[in-house]
């Protein structure tokens, strides 16, 4: 029964133009991450330089503000849906699942606190860019995402960027699935 749920749960969405980026199996477990991560440094804000397509309104202008709270980190994510102009704001937790790995942490959104996601911090300087890498399982099937995300709203330099997108293929993943958010003439 809940193979044929999501395979017409996928048609349904296919047929809507919704890309759901689902794949066969659950989540790897084993996913390499950024080394004793330091959540205070790592708090603060960050603006999307790229991601891998969403399932949800995709968001040029995504700007996520991340404060550091006892058990990790509050998310405070706002950008502008591109269909409609839109603004659209989505908060949530990201708690460390094991004090001696903090890279890795379960995030909830504030709207679906019962549906947490992997959230994985692969790479980062601190100061300049991070790679983030998110996955769900549903049973038969995973949705996985990337991100590159950095301090400035401008962004890195090309050689800074490519470097931050070979950090996906350590875990398999290809960087050339990650698409540009544009961050020109934003308000927010």
């Amino acid at each position: 029964m809940l193979r044929l749920v999501v395979l017409l749960s996928i048609a349904v969405c296919g047929s809507y133009g919704l890309n759901l980026n689902l794949k066969a199996g659950a989540c790897e477990e084993n996913i390499a991450v950024f080394q004793n991560l330091d959540l205070d440094r790592f708090a603060g804000t960050w603006y999307v330089k790229q991601r891998s397509a969403a399932f949800y309104s995709p968001l040029n202008c995504t700007k996520s503000v991340m404060t550091r709270v006892e058990k990790g980190l509050d998310f405070a994510n706002d950008g502008v849906i591109i269909s409609s102009g839109q603004p659209k704001t989505m908060a949530g937790t990201a708690e460390v699942a094991d004090a001696a790995v903090p890279a890795k942490l379960n995030y909830k959104f504030g709207s679906m606190p019962a549906f947490p996601v992997q959230y994985y911090v692969l790479d980062t300087d601190y100061d300049s860019y991070n790679v983030l890498y998110a996955c769900k399982s549903f049973g038969i099937l995973h949705y996985d995402m990337m991100w590159i995300m950095t301090r400035a709203r401008a962004g890195i330099s090309a050689s800074a960027l490519e470097s931050a997108r070979q950090v996906f293929t350590t875990i398999g993943k290809n960087p050339d699935d990650l698409e540009n958010i544009i961050q020109a003439g934003c308000t927010n």
